[in-house]
């Protein structure tokens, strides 16, 4: 995929429910987020790290690694999150 070219309406490997905030399930919902936080909680090297990998996988990388990096800030900001389970979008026969 191009670099220049962007899909933020890709979904995460497993969506994530931060209660009373928000469900997370695509990289636009993780590029609200992030620019949502202070300039000083975006400013720190594990928020950098989320960015990163979020830039990445709008740019055609895996998004499990920008799951695990998301997961791993908002433990370490001591915020709660649940993953769920990701909806299925075939039927099986």
């Amino acid at each position: 995929m191009n670099s220049r070219h962007r899909d933020w309406s890709q979904p995460l490997p497993r969506p994530l429910v931060i209660p009373r905030v928000m469900r997370v399930q695509t990289l636009a919902d993780v590029r609200k987020l992030f620019w949502d936080l202070p300039p000083a909680t975006r400013d720190k090297a594990t928020w950098r790290h989320v960015r990163t990998q979020l830039r990445a996988a709008a740019a055609g990388a895996d998004t499990q690694d920008l799951l695990v990096a998301l997961c791993k800030a908002l433990v370490i900001e001591g915020v709660e999150c649940r993953k769920t389970r990701q909806a299925t979008t075939k039927s099986s026969r």
